[in-house]
């Protein structure tokens, strides 16, 4: 079984799981800052969120401050 994870870094793991739901092995597979943006929006809290897309279709939102420092990340 192989998962992925992103990281509070914006690093992009692959997780990799026996039949007994142990984890057997990770690597680094990207970062989100390095994927093109697909979208951006203001959210009804006023941050801005940047969305990006691995290259397995799963959605990323990066989260930013209005400073533009990233505060958080989360799939949708």
């Amino acid at each position: 079984i192989v998962q992925r994870a992103v990281d509070q870094a914006g690093d992009i793991i692959e997780i990799t799981l026996n039949e007994n739901g142990e984890i057997v092995g990770e690597e680094l597979v990207g970062n989100v800052g390095s994927l093109p943006v697909e979208e951006e929006y203001v959210d009804e809290e006023g941050r801005m969120v940047s969305r990006v897309r691995d290259e397995s279709g799963n959605a990323i939102e990066q989260v930013f401050d209005d400073e533009g420092n990233r505060i958080g990340l989360r799939t949708v």
